[in-house]
């Protein structure tokens, strides 16, 4: 015996196809939306950071401490790792300012 599911309409597999192509299409745009969104993010985390070692001279132990406070407060995300905090602190200065630079490696933390 043929339960209701079985039964497959005319139409159904062309508005089957429709509805997988609209869902590919929407979560291809979200996942682009979510990059674009993180990327202005990491910008402006940088450019906060960048700011503010400027204004009060902070160094490397700043950084650490940042990521290890902004880690515990988001454990879920990812992307606060100093390494990756210094990433995008470089992305707003020349190198020779503040990547790889001793002075941003040997400034001692100010609190």
């Amino acid at each position: 015996m043929a339960r209701d599911t079985d039964i497959v309409p005319e139409g159904y597999q062309s508005l089957l196809g429709d509805l997988k192509e609209r869902i590919t299409a929407a979560q291809g745009r979200a996942a682009l939306s979510v990059n674009r969104e993180l990327i202005a993010l990491y910008w402006q985390i940088g450019h906060a950071i960048q700011i503010r070692q400027e204004e009060y001279g902070w160094g490397a132990r700043v950084i650490a401490r940042l990521s290890s406070d902004l880690r515990h407060m988001f454990p879920d995300m990812k992307g606060f790792s100093p390494r990756n905090l210094q990433l995008y602190l470089c992305t707003f200065c020349l190198p020779t300012t503040c990547c790889g630079s001793s002075s941003a490696e040997t400034t001692t933390y100010r609190a």
